[in-house]
């Protein structure tokens, strides 16, 4: 059974950009009835979804991002008990996102889109993320296969996926969505009592998604660690839209890729092509405060982004008509921070917890920050939502878990964001220009015993200089265009990240244990749990209840497990149909293995027990057909395909691996413990 959506809220989410909508819809899947407060700016949309563009952030999202996503239903005003209630937040993500041929690339060069004279000898090259897919393919996702059931990777502005968050947010009858609404924090006791435009009001659980500069976060008294190796340098970022841009990409085969990294007299700049087609894109340009700033250094911003774009042919375009400004520009920092503790004020009660960059911010190399905090808010809703519904008595301690869990793998993504930085930067650094350098420069000229205005002219003519001896117009343009090409192959910028995105484990233990190189995922406690097909047999009337849109014969993966369409969250025991072999020793049929087990789990539900998992019984591939008796109500049989889509890793050869690491030899049955999240909590023989 699940709370009804008329049931007094029990937690508030103060934040509606990705993270904070995704806390909502995971608390909506998991029957949570809740509050989600945000202003116009936080929620990166505009009041009322009017027509106005929000200034992009994020564009980037990761395969274990799509697996959170695939998890999510909505209850809607109509019966929970059809399937039909359940929207598709995954289906309208993938269909709005852009498609590969547009963004497997990263491209540099000294302009992003000269046609001039001299201009191929200024281009450098470009970075293939994809090279698995031929060039003349059409297919408009990256692979899914082997490592899930989701694509590789997306590429869709912050801008396009918040509405399609927000959209289905708003559609659940246990979200309470106040928008154009900030939250403050009054007092806490046994409560949070929080003041909104709607009153003052009490709750058990506080979730803090309001960014980096979160105000709520310094309320609660949560304290934050700041990288020596942060950049001092802020960045400008100027987004708009550019068709001339966009056709003349076209007209020179560079339409793509996903950024262009550019090194031109007139400035240093990262393009970020978030649309191609229609010509939006965003422009990262660092300037250094305190004798920098937007109002005195970007008053002529469309001059400067004609000469970046276009180069030796930015005289001949008029820049008031190429380029159309979406939203004035705006500053901010590449600093990495992350909070000493993600939760605060912790009781049997309830709690404070923090995601996304209120937890952890880093610099965006690698696209790391938003999707860090995506599997913050998985991390956190199914042990908030564990605890509304009484599976788990003590709030407290599922928070203290909450941050032993998600800050060990924010400092591994923000060292991973780190060095990615610096693999972005040595291409651009073998044509010769040093960041270190200008930073230098600047904090010398800001220090100097003259005039503000004498300092600035002095540290502009300084920078000028630096970028005119690194571009085309400086000398040995070729032997550095040669060396920055080598680094296109060596150190230059990755796209996909799996180790840090699929790898990472809760257990410290695990750790331990190196992932194989190249990585691909396996089967251990803490980790998430490797992708499997499966196909549905036969299933328990409660198990089915619980999941309405599965269909007998219908393929799953494993990860879909968890997913719960109609009830709280609940841990799945997986208790594969064999004794597994090792050591030369074959797979043997072992269905009676696991009865001890199975009348444990079956007494434990006909007592109540509310954290009692389902079992799922799984007969592998190969296996001839066996008699498992009846399947009880919270239970399910399936069989792992034939047809595996080109998966060849099915549940009994990641057990394989398993029993080997451990030096378990000979024929042994195994259950497995995956909780809400799709992890693996517990591996035992049986």
């Amino acid at each position: 059974m699940f709370l009804s959506h008329s049931a007094p809220e029990k937690v508030i989410i103060s934040g509606g950009g990705p993270v904070g909508l995704l806390c909502s819809l995971l608390l909506s899947s998991y029957r949570v009835p809740h509050v989600l407060v945000s202003s116009a700016s936080a929620s990166h949309v505009p009041a009322g979804l009017g027509s106005a563009l929000a200034h992009p952030r994020a564009h980037f999202v990761t395969r274990r991002s799509l697996e959170i996503m695939r998890l999510v239903t909505v209850p809607t005003s109509s019966s929970l008990s059809s399937s039909s209630s359940s929207s598709s937040l995954l289906s309208d993500v993938l269909a709005a996102s852009r498609p590969l041929r547009e963004w497997r690339t990263f491209a540099y060069g000294a302009s992003v889109a000269d046609t001039s004279d001299d201009a191929g000898n200024h281009w450098v090259g470009t970075v293939d993320h994809f090279p698995e897919v031929p060039r003349t393919s059409t297919q408009k996702l990256p692979p899914a296969a082997p490592f899930g059931p989701t694509p590789d990777c997306l590429h869709i502005s912050q801008s396009k996926l918040v509405p399609i968050m927000l959209k289905y947010a708003t559609m659940s009858k246990y979200a309470n969505i106040q928008l154009e609404d900030e939250l403050d924090l009054l007092h806490v006791d046994d409560a949070f009592h929080v003041r909104t435009s709607s009153g003052t009001n009490a709750y058990p659980w506080l979730v803090v998604a309001e960014g980096v500069a979160s105000k709520t976060r310094e309320k609660l008294g949560i304290r934050r660690d700041e990288s020596d190796a942060s950049s001092k340098a802020s960045l400008a970022s100027v987004h708009f839209r550019s068709h001339v841009l966009s056709d003349r990409l076209k007209q020179l085969n560079r339409r793509d890729s996903m950024l262009y990294f550019v090194s031109s007299p007139a400035a240093v700049a990262t393009l970020v092509a978030h649309n191609h087609e229609e010509g939006e894109y965003v422009m990262q340009i660092p300037f250094y405060p305190p004798l920098q700033s937007l109002q005195e250094d970007f008053g002529e911003v469309k001059r400067l982004l004609a000469d970046v774009c276009f180069g030796g042919d930015a005289k001949r375009v008029r820049a008031d008509d190429a380029f159309e400004l979406l939203s004035a520009p705006r500053a901010w920092s590449m600093r990495t921070t992350i909070a000493r503790k993600f939760h605060a004020h912790a009781s049997t009660s309830g709690a404070a917890c923090l995601v996304g960059d209120a937890a952890h911010a880093f610099p965006p190399a690698g696209g790391l920050g938003m999707n860090t905090g995506l599997a913050d808010a998985v991390a956190l809703a199914w042990r908030v939502a564990s605890h509304v519904h009484g599976v788990s008595k003590d709030a407290g301690a599922l928070a203290r878990t909450y941050t032993a869990e998600r800050r060990p793998v924010s400092i591994a993504n923000a060292e991973c964001a780190a060095r990615n930085l610096d693999d972005a930067l040595a291409p651009v650094e073998a044509l010769g220009l040093i960041p270190a350098a200008a930073e230098a420069a600047a904090m010398a000229a800001a220090n100097l015993p003259v005039p503000r205005a004498a300092r600035r002219t002095m540290l502009k003519a300084t920078l000028s200089m630096g970028r005119t001896a690194a571009s085309p117009a400086g000398p040995a343009w070729e032997a550095r265009r040669s060396r920055a090409c080598d680094a296109l192959n060596t150190s230059s910028l990755r796209l996909r990240f799996p180790r840090e995105d699929l790898g990472y484990s809760y257990d410290v233990s695990a750790t331990r244990s190196p992932s194989p190189s190249p990585f691909r995922p396996v089967l251990r406690v803490g980790c998430r749990m490797p992708h499997s097909w499966l196909k549905m047999h036969t299933t328990g009337a409660d198990f089915a209840a619980a999941r309405p849109r599965w269909t007998r014969d219908g393929r799953i993966s494993v990860l879909d497990l968890i997913a719960m369409d109609d009830a709280p969250p609940r841990f799945v025991l997986v208790l594969p149909l064999v004794r597994v072999g090792t050591g030369g020793a074959d797979d043997v049929v072992a269905h009676d293995s696991a009865q001890s087990i199975r009348i444990a789990v079956a007494e434990a539900h006909l007592r109540g027990d509310v954290d009692a998992p389902d079992v799922v019984l799984v007969k592998p591939r190969g296996i001839p057909p066996c008699d498992v008796g009846e399947v009880h109500a919270h239970e399910a049989l399936c069989n792992e395909p034939d047809d595996d889509d080109g998966d060849t890793t099915g549940i009994c050869a990641h057990i394989r691996e398993w029993l080997e690491a451990h030096g378990i030899l000979g024929q042994t049955a195994v259950g497995i413990w995956i909780r809400p999240d799709g992890h693996c909590t517990d591996i035992r023989l049986l």
